[in-house]
């Protein structure tokens, strides 16, 4: 009987060293590091810019600050004229796209404090931004259309980036500085802008 006792004292533990050892969560060794200069290639789709392929630079001025250059070419659906049943339009064109932005990152020493990943700031911003894009430089359709003249557009946008190993993922929405823009928009959405891109840090 004692030895009956004895064994269902023992069998749990015997038990519970047959399971294997879950697996230990693995973190990322450079989640605190934040390099002063930072150059990524960027696939983006956004509303203004459509599709493009830019290379970007990010340097740090003053931490949580920094400023953000981006450039490369685009990919655009832009607007003809209306066809002889007041039907708009379209042409798919290749352009020049570039940015210039500066970024202010929010929590940033807060999130570093809590040990959570900052890795090239990586976390939420605000920030303002130029956008510059060219008009087409190649029509792939409708060639014979003239060519759509370029513009600049100041932005104030909050946003969040994020890297993971030599990965970059971005999302962000915006609005247009007040003032002019506002009183010509057609309409709501003229004033608006937002995005999402992905990219490899290098």
């Amino acid at each position: 009987m004692k030895n009956i006792v004895w064994l269902l004292l023992l069998l749990p533990i015997f038990a519970a060293a047959q399971y294997p050892a879950l697996p230990v969560k693995e973190t990322d060794p450079h989640k605190d590091e934040i390099n002063k200069d930072i150059g990524r290639v960027i696939l983006s789709l956004c509303t203004d810019t459509k599709i493009t392929l830019t290379g970007s630079y990010e340097r740090e001025i003053a931490r949580p600050l920094t400023l953000v250059l981006k450039a490369g070419p685009g990919i655009d659906r832009q607007y003809d004229s209306l066809d002889a049943y007041g039907e708009k339009q379209y042409s798919w064109v290749i352009n020049a796209v570039a940015t210039a932005e500066l970024r202010c990152y929010i929590g940033l020493r807060k999130r570093t404090m809590q040990q959570k990943t900052v890795r090239n700031f990586s976390g939420l911003y605000i920030s303002a931004e130029v956008l510059v894009k060219s008009g087409a430089l190649i029509r792939i359709s409708n060639p014979d259309t003239d060519r759509t003249a370029g513009y600049t557009r100041p932005f104030i946008n909050i946003g969040y980036q994020k890297q993971v190993k030599k990965t970059y993922y971005s999302l962000f929405f915006g609005t247009r500085f007040p003032g002019k823009a506002y009183s010509n928009a057609v309409s709501g959405l003229d004033l608006l802008h937002g995005g999402i891109a992905l990219g490899r840090v290098f």
